[in-house]
């Protein structure tokens, strides 16, 4: 990564049916969503896709924590599909916990009293929004931040 004053980040909501994504630097954009019903290659494919129409400086990968700290049920195949993306993409990794993202992005839509429909994946996307967000706080408080997979020693 560069010394840019503002890097630019993808985040993903990793999902066995649907995966959510949104971009920035300061403030996230949704990017919409990838139907991963269609396979992991095509998931990865379609983030590439993204990841060449711009210059990003990392990836942002939401890892779902359960209340208590513990991994949730998705961890190992996250955290593989952050190896994929690594090796793909040659971007750093970061992790991002996202205890209640997707149940926060749905509550926001209900609140703004827009219609919730689980399948057109709003919530997806708004959720890559949410960790996007958190870890831009984190890295306000903490600049140095190190990357959880980096291709560097």
């Amino acid at each position: 990564m560069d010394d840019k004053t503002y890097k630019k980040y993808l985040s993903v909501d990793y999902g066995t049916k649907r995966v959510g994504l949104a971009s920035g630097t300061i403030f996230p954009a949704g990017l919409g969503v990838i139907d991963a019903s269609k396979g992991e290659d095509f998931v990865l494919e379609e983030i590439k896709k993204i990841l060449d129409t711009d210059d990003f400086d990392g990836i942002v990968i939401g890892l779902p924590v359960r209340s208590q700290g513990e991994a949730g049920t998705l961890d190992s195949q996250i955290r593989a599909f952050g190896g994929k993306l690594l090796t793909s993409s040659g971007l750093d990794i970061f992790l991002e916990e996202e205890e209640f993202s997707s149940s926060e992005a749905r509550d926001l839509l209900i609140s703004n009293k827009k219609k919730f429909q689980r399948k057109t994946g709003e919530t997806d996307e708004l959720a890559a929004i949410i960790i996007l967000e958190r870890f831009f706080d984190r890295i306000r408080n903490m600049p140095n931040i190190k990357p959880d997979m980096t291709n560097e020693g």
